[in-house]
């Protein structure tokens, strides 16, 4: 995890109050960055999508922030998130739809910063995103 700018991917998303956290990279496991997550915004809710799916789930549209590690584009796809869980010996049937939300999120974020790290995989890219500010009298409750 040395070689990876955690810090400053942390700070760009100073004053989050609800960040989600996904990794798909063993170099920088997913509980690492929660725990570093914790420490930079001691007032966040910050949960990871595989280690807490289920909060992730039912807390999608609070998140205000989000914290990937993969090996780039421009949101995790629905196969990798996939992947994690069932890598992290979660049966998709008994969860609650964790990964279809998040990538129907993705419409919500703008990317905040983009950070690569050298792995013994290749380069993994560190991407921040911060929910999108909405217009006016979208996302209000009925």
């Amino acid at each position: 995890h040395q070689d990876w700018p955690l810090d400053e991917a942390l700070e760009s998303l100073e004053g989050a109050e609800h960040l989600a956290v996904f990794s798909e990279d063993i170099t920088l496991f997913e509980g690492f960055v929660i725990l570093a997550a914790r420490e930079a915004h001691p007032q966040a809710a910050v949960r990871g999508v595989v280690l807490d799916p289920v909060g992730t789930y039912e807390n999608i549209d609070r998140l205000d922030a989000f914290l990937w590690v993969g090996a780039g584009g421009a949101w995790p796809d629905l196969a990798g998130v996939e992947a994690e869980l069932r890598g992290d010996h979660y049966a998709l049937d008994s969860l609650p739809p964790v990964a279809e939300v998040l990538i129907e999120a993705r419409s919500s974020f703008q990317e905040q910063g983009r950070w690569t790290a050298s792995t013994s995989d290749g380069p993994r890219q560190l991407v921040a995103y911060r929910r999108a500010p909405s217009a006016p009298g979208e996302g209000a409750d009925p």
